[in-house]
């Protein structure tokens, strides 16, 4: 199941990049209702994957209190990798909202501003969520996780991850501009 679950965290991650990358033709234009096919795809993924995961966090915890093992730094991270899973589940409604529909009676420049705001928290939680778990994916993947590794695909992370930022806002800049 872990593998199957990283599997489609890869699958997702491509989904989420082509989104950020090539999805924001309407950015800035508020009135456009564009249906976006790969974003549904891509949320169904996204819940299959939480499903899977609290599958996954269910069997460990029920083990750590038979056994009684509880590892502090390992539960430190082991959680962190599942809070910050659920902060992008309470993003994503937010952001498909504030795209979608706004807040109503909100001027134009405050509703780009929240639309912004709300792309650029789930851009930051998304990569949070995947630099956390860089090494667990490494592993149930069968590679060998080296610290270089795991640099160089944080490096990357951040370079997208900024460089997607960016492009958000300065499309909603350019949009509420027109």
């Amino acid at each position: 199941m872990r593998k199957f679950n990283s599997i489609l965290a890869i699958i997702i991650t491509i989904l989420f990049l082509d989104h950020q990358l090539f999805g924001g033709t309407a950015f800035g234009n508020l009135n456009v209702r564009i249906p976006k096919p790969l974003a549904f795809l891509m949320g169904g993924l996204i819940i299959l994957h939480a499903i899977i995961s609290l599958t996954v966090t269910w069997r460990a915890e029920k083990a750590g209190f038979k056994t009684n093992a509880r590892y502090n730094a390992e539960n430190r991270q082991f959680w962190n990798r599942r809070v910050s899973g659920v902060l992008i589940l309470l993003l994503i409604p937010f952001h498909a909202f504030m795209l979608r529909n706004g807040v109503a009676g909100l001027d134009t420049t405050l509703k780009l501003v929240l639309a912004s705001l709300s792309a650029v928290l789930l851009s930051l939680s998304v990569f949070w969520h995947l630099i956390q778990n860089i090494k667990p994916l490494l592993i149930s993947l069968g590679f060998r996780p080296t610290d270089t590794k795991i640099l160089i695909i944080r490096i990357i992370l951040a370079l997208l991850c900024l460089y997607t930022s960016f492009s958000i806002v300065r499309s909603f800049i350019a949009g509420g501009a027109a």
